[in-house]
């Protein structure tokens, strides 16, 4: 009876100090999850996918990949009609990668297909995947990971005007540290793997509708990071659960930088004063 008023007031205590913190920053926390039973590559690239598909739908931009060019077609392409609001640079492979926004995404194609017509558009293309032949040619993801994302932000200080952006937020999602190692030894190993977006409260959920859509569901928008999970409860007890919650939370900000540094640091400020406020005022039993 004592363990379950504890849990309830740390309930209503969590729930306060995290709706405040939302309204006060407009920040929340979105999990990515259900990427049980996955190797390496298949859990790394459904972050890849959610990440991607994320600031595809907040910039309305997107990455184009045109392959399968001869030095003749090169040329054809590059003298095709322009836009300011797209840019281009050319892959290690000798492809190319365009950026435009989505409503030029089918014009683009059109010219193309007309200018080459052994050119291959790639309109799901995403930088932030390994690409097979990278994790072979490195043998191992982990360092793979790292080339692609060295050789995208090589890109994006390459590129300029109003698609700079969407680049830098690419560089930004890709440079998040996420664990591939294919173990998980926090309190979180319910299925959720790891913290990767933060985003306004107004646009969360629409956003994240977009990225639960399809076959293969992998986002949780009601994320809680102060909630202390049941089988942790089961596990250790609900006092020292909810400490090495705390302490938990307090090992991901080392990795965390920007601002979403700061909402995560209020957040360990929320962690302790409900631990000491549940100390300081004892339960009426």
């Amino acid at each position: 009876m004592k363990v379950e008023m504890l849990q309830a007031r740390h309930g209503a205590l969590r729930t306060g100090g995290y709706d405040f913190l939302i309204s006060l920053l407009y920040y929340r926390l979105a999990l990515i999850f259900n990427l049980e039973n996955t190797d390496v590559k298949n859990r790394h690239d459904a972050l890849c996918t959610a990440g991607y598909d994320y600031l595809v739908w907040l910039y309305r931009y997107r990455l184009i990949r045109i392959s399968n060019l001869g030095n003749t077609d090169v040329r054809i392409l590059f003298s095709l009609p322009r836009h300011p609001t797209w840019s281009h640079i050319e892959l290690n492979d000798g492809s190319w990668e365009f950026a435009l926004p989505l409503s030029h995404i089918s014009k683009f194609r059109n010219l193309v297909r007309k200018a080459c017509s052994n050119a291959k558009i790639d309109v799901e293309y995403n930088p932030l995947r390994v690409p097979e032949h990278d994790a072979e040619y490195f043998e191992s993801i982990p360092r793979a990971r790292y080339m692609n994302q060295f050789w995208l932000q090589e890109r994006a200080e390459k590129i300029c005007g109003y698609p700079k952006s969407f680049y830098m937020a690419l560089v930004r999602i890709a440079n998040l540290p996420c664990d591939t190692s294919g173990g998980n030894n926090t309190s979180r190993d319910d299925n959720m793997f790891s913290e990767l977006v933060q985003v306004p409260p107004p646009v969360q959920h629409q956003a994240f509708q977009i990225l639960l859509q399809g076959p293969r569901p992998y986002g949780k928008v009601d994320c809680h990071p102060l909630s202390v999970p049941d089988h942790d409860v089961t596990y250790f007890g609900f006092p020292a659960a909810h400490s090495l919650n705390g302490t938990w939370l307090e090992e991901r900000v080392e990795y965390i930088y920007g601002t979403p540094k700061y909402f995560y640091m209020i957040l360990i400020c929320i962690q302790k004063l409900i631990s000491a406020f549940m100390d300081i005022v004892p339960l009426s039993v």
